[in-house]
């Protein structure tokens, strides 16, 4: 157990100084198949379904704060005010005063009724090659622990779900599946 420990802890440490240095920007596709991009600290939003895409201004959002995906829009904060994007009719709203947009948003239904996903950073994290390849020692290590958590839930707890190791187990597989579809479906 000492040596899978210490592995693991090899393999945490060596992946987070090799990505830290080597991963600089991130790129993804919006639900709607736009682009937020992150270049040297400067996170922009474009409109990819058209000729313009990274070259003309007003199809380009840049200095993004934070926002939500939600019913086709893009909701968030950006360093000079508010933002809310239309990727359908490729609209870009801009509001100076936080009462306006918050008006907006009520006024239109841009306010998910449970729960706000905000971001600020890339979503979309099984998509990026350098990320998975980073990470790929410590997916090792702990598919090497999953599959022995399987083997005694089930050789030695007959996956019984009043048992420790196999309520861990399905724990880990149900953890693993909404953590995909996260990845997947970034809305609200």
């Amino acid at each position: 157990m000492k040596k899978e420990l210490l592995i693991l802890m090899f393999s945490v440490i060596s992946t987070s100084i090799f990505a830290v240095d080597l991963v600089g920007g991130w790129s993804n596709y919006t639900p709607n198949n736009n682009i937020i991009t992150e270049r040297q600290q400067l996170i922009i939003f474009s409109f990819s379904n058209n000729n313009f895409s990274y070259s003309h201004p007003s199809k380009k959002l840049k200095e993004l704060q934070r926002w939500y995906f939600y019913k086709g829009f893009i909701i968030g904060e950006y360093d000079e005010g508010f933002f809310i994007i239309d990727e359908k009719k490729e609209e870009i709203k801009l509001f100076k005063y936080q009462d306006r947009w918050e008006n907006y948003i009520k006024n239109n239904g841009l306010r998910p009724h449970r729960w706000t996903r905000w971001f600020n950073t890339g979503w979309n994290l099984l998509s990026d090659f350098w990320v998975l390849f980073f990470l790929a020692p410590i997916v090792f290590v702990l598919l090497i622990f999953y599959i022995r958590l399987i083997y005694i839930s089930i050789k030695k707890e007959r996956f019984n779900l009043s048992k420790p190791y196999s309520m861990l187990t399905i724990i880990s597989f149900l953890s693993l599946v909404i953590f995909v579809l996260l990845d997947i479906y970034p809305d609200s």
